[in-house]
C-alpha cells in the first residue's frame, strides 16, 4: 500500500475497504459527482470500453449529455485534445444508443 504523502499522519490518510471503493461512501460525494469522476478517469486513461460503461451508468443516475460534453471539455484542458476527442467519440454513440431506447 502507498505510503501517505510527507507531512501526512496516518490517520489522515484513511484505508478504505475493498466496499467503500466501490461507491458506497455516499456521505463523502454524492452519486452524481462520483459518477462524473468515473467517467473522467476513463477518459483521462483512454479506457474506452469502461468509458463506455461509465456513461451508461452516468446517464442512468441522471446526469445530463450536456454535463458529459461539459466534462470532455474540461478533459481537454489537462489531458490533451486526442484523449478528449476519443471520450467524447464515445460518449456520442452512448447517447446514439440511449436515443434509441427511449
Amino acid at each position: 500500500m502507498a505510503s501517505p504523502p510527507p507531512g501526512w499522519t496516518s490517520s489522515a490518510w484513511p484505508r478504505c475497504t475493498p466496499s467503500e471503493t466501490r461507491g458506497s461512501r455516499t456521505d463523502v460525494l454524492d452519486t452524481l459527482t462520483r459518477a462524473l469522476l468515473s467517467v473522467t478517469i476513463a477518459a483521462t486513461l483512454g479506457t474506452l470500453e469502461p468509458l463506455r460503461g461509465q456513461l451508461r451508468i452516468t446517464l442512468s443516475n441522471g446526469v445530463s449529455p450536456k454535463e458529459i460534453v461539459e466534462v470532455s471539455i474540461h478533459i481537454e484542458a489537462w489531458a490533451g485534445a486526442a484523449r478528449a476527442f476519443e471520450g467524447y467519440q464515445v460518449a456520442l454513440q452512448v447517447f446514439e444508443e440511449k436515443a434509441k431506447y427511449v
